[in-house]
């Protein structure tokens, strides 16, 4: 049985919808970063598309958190459960 991500993870692109649930980032803050040139997209009509690649791209240009004590590591996954 499959899950949602194994689905996605079969298509070349995400919908914008897709992508902020992927990134999990809210809508204001997809399009900003889409705005200042960070995502790479697609339009079709009015339909966005955003593409694994292009998504990986700019997940791996964030800067990485590595100041994170295993207390705040700790205290974000107890929210997530």
């Amino acid at each position: 049985m499959s899950n949602y991500y194994d689905d996605m993870l079969m298509r070349p692109a995400m919908s914008f919808d897709e992508f902020c649930r992927w990134a999990s980032i809210d809508r204001h803050t997809a399009d900003r970063e889409i705005a200042q040139g960070n995502i790479e997209v697609r339009k079709r009509s009015r339909q966005i598309s955003i593409s694994f690649s292009a998504a990986l791209r700019w997940l791996h240009s964030l800067p990485a958190n590595t100041s994170a004590s295993h207390d705040d590591i700790r205290a974000y996954t107890a929210v997530g459960s």
